[in-house]
Protein backbone atom coordinates (compact mmCIF):
# COMPACT_ATOMS: atom_id res chain seq x y z
CA UNK A 1 0.00 0.00 0.00
CA UNK A 2 2.61 2.34 0.92
CA UNK A 3 5.06 1.42 -2.13
CA UNK A 4 1.63 2.20 -4.12
CA UNK A 5 0.90 5.68 -2.60
CA UNK A 6 4.80 6.77 -3.67
CA UNK A 7 4.38 5.75 -6.36
CA UNK A 8 1.03 7.64 -7.24
CA UNK A 9 2.99 10.73 -5.51
CA UNK A 10 6.19 10.48 -8.19
CA UNK A 11 3.03 10.43 -10.96
CA UNK A 12 1.49 13.42 -9.16
CA UNK A 13 4.69 15.50 -8.96
CA UNK A 14 5.65 14.11 -12.79
CA UNK A 15 2.66 15.59 -14.11
CA UNK A 16 2.77 18.62 -11.88
CA UNK A 17 6.26 19.17 -13.52
CA UNK A 18 5.29 18.71 -17.01
CA UNK A 19 2.39 20.96 -16.67
CA UNK A 20 4.47 24.21 -15.09
CA UNK A 21 6.76 23.52 -17.66
CA UNK A 22 4.51 23.37 -20.70
CA UNK A 23 2.82 26.40 -19.07
CA UNK A 24 6.30 28.25 -19.10
CA UNK A 25 7.00 27.54 -22.53
CA UNK A 26 3.56 27.89 -24.60
CA UNK A 27 2.56 31.21 -25.87
CA UNK A 28 0.86 33.71 -24.43
CA UNK A 29 -3.33 33.16 -24.15
CA UNK A 30 -4.19 34.95 -28.04
CA UNK A 31 -1.72 32.68 -29.44
CA UNK A 32 -2.75 29.67 -27.80
CA UNK A 33 -6.41 30.35 -28.90
CA UNK A 34 -5.39 31.22 -32.77
CA UNK A 35 -3.41 27.72 -32.87
CA UNK A 36 -6.41 25.79 -30.77
CA UNK A 37 -8.91 27.27 -33.77
CA UNK A 38 -6.59 25.49 -36.36
CA UNK A 39 -5.91 22.09 -34.88
CA UNK A 40 -8.22 19.26 -35.60
CA UNK A 41 -7.17 15.82 -33.83
CA UNK A 42 -8.30 13.29 -35.58
CA UNK A 43 -9.22 10.32 -32.72
CA UNK A 44 -8.36 7.84 -35.10
CA UNK A 45 -4.80 8.99 -35.98
CA UNK A 46 -4.28 9.49 -32.38
CA UNK A 47 -5.25 6.01 -31.58
CA UNK A 48 -2.75 4.49 -34.42
CA UNK A 49 -0.16 6.42 -33.73
CA UNK A 50 -0.51 5.19 -30.37
CA UNK A 51 -0.84 1.88 -31.04
CA UNK A 52 1.96 1.96 -33.19
CA UNK A 53 4.04 3.29 -30.29
CA UNK A 54 3.40 0.88 -28.15
CA UNK A 55 4.07 -1.67 -30.62
CA UNK A 56 7.36 -0.59 -31.34
CA UNK A 57 8.10 -0.25 -28.08
CA UNK A 58 7.46 -3.73 -27.53
CA UNK A 59 9.50 -5.11 -30.33
CA UNK A 60 12.76 -2.69 -29.23
CA UNK A 61 12.12 -4.24 -25.97
CA UNK A 62 12.74 -7.55 -26.95
CA UNK A 63 15.19 -6.70 -29.07
CA UNK A 64 17.46 -4.96 -26.42
CA UNK A 65 16.41 -8.51 -24.04
CA UNK A 66 17.95 -10.73 -26.91
CA UNK A 67 20.74 -8.79 -27.14
CA UNK A 68 21.92 -8.27 -23.79
CA UNK A 69 20.97 -11.57 -22.10
CA UNK A 70 21.68 -14.30 -25.15
CA UNK A 71 24.59 -12.55 -27.41
CA UNK A 72 26.61 -9.98 -24.78
CA UNK A 73 25.79 -13.26 -21.69
CA UNK A 74 24.56 -10.00 -19.45
CA UNK A 75 22.10 -10.71 -16.73
CA UNK A 76 19.07 -11.93 -17.12
CA UNK A 77 16.28 -9.60 -16.12
CA UNK A 78 12.15 -9.59 -16.39
CA UNK A 79 11.33 -8.08 -19.89
CA UNK A 80 9.16 -5.24 -18.05
CA UNK A 81 12.56 -3.98 -17.11
CA UNK A 82 13.47 -3.93 -20.77
CA UNK A 83 10.21 -1.98 -21.72
CA UNK A 84 10.54 0.49 -18.70
CA UNK A 85 14.17 1.41 -19.71
CA UNK A 86 13.25 2.07 -23.20
CA UNK A 87 9.94 4.13 -22.52
CA UNK A 88 11.45 5.75 -19.71
CA UNK A 89 13.76 7.23 -22.31
CA UNK A 90 12.43 7.67 -24.95
CA UNK A 91 9.50 9.95 -23.02
CA UNK A 92 12.19 11.52 -21.56
CA UNK A 93 14.42 12.11 -24.76
CA UNK A 94 11.41 14.31 -25.88
CA UNK A 95 12.52 16.87 -23.93
CA UNK A 96 16.64 16.17 -23.30
CA UNK A 97 19.61 15.77 -24.85
CA UNK A 98 20.35 12.20 -26.59
CA UNK A 99 23.65 11.36 -24.11
CA UNK A 100 21.72 12.22 -20.63
CA UNK A 101 18.72 10.00 -22.20
CA UNK A 102 21.47 7.51 -22.52
CA UNK A 103 23.12 7.61 -19.40
CA UNK A 104 19.56 7.24 -17.71
CA UNK A 105 18.90 4.57 -19.61
CA UNK A 106 21.80 2.65 -19.02
CA UNK A 107 21.02 4.06 -15.51
CA UNK A 108 17.49 2.31 -14.98
CA UNK A 109 18.81 -0.59 -16.15
CA UNK A 110 21.44 -1.31 -13.93
CA UNK A 111 19.64 -0.35 -10.98
CA UNK A 112 16.99 -2.69 -11.68
CA UNK A 113 19.49 -5.60 -12.24
CA UNK A 114 20.51 -4.39 -8.26
CA UNK A 115 24.09 -2.94 -9.39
Amino acid sequence: MKARLIAALRFLLGLGLVLAIMGWLLPSAQERGDLLARLRPDPLYLLLGFLSTLVASIVTSARWQLMSEQTMGGTPLPYVVYFHGLVLTRVLGQVSSTLVMDLVGRGVALRSAGS
